[in-house]
């Protein structure tokens, strides 16, 4: 599957609770949709996955958890 940008949450939904921790999220080519990646421990971390799974660095956005773009 292939992501158009990346995102790093600091809260999500699970089990019908909120949650906290550092959510990673990839925009989809087919439908723009943004499904959770990973769950991890720090931001250090979901950098990390972010740089593992990203194909073209130049044109994959990564988004932080203000929703502005971040360099990794």
């Amino acid at each position: 599957m292939k992501y158009l940008a990346f995102r790093i949450d600091t809260s999500a939904i699970k089990n019908h609770k909120v949650v906290s921790g550092y959510f990673v999220r990839g925009q989809r080519n087919t439908d723009y949709n943004w499904p959770l990646l990973g769950e991890f421990g720090n931001m250090d971390s979901a950098k990390n996955y972010i740089k593992s799974v990203r194909t073209n660095p130049i044109r994959q956005r990564v988004y932080g958890p203000d929703g502005y773009g971040i360099n990794i």
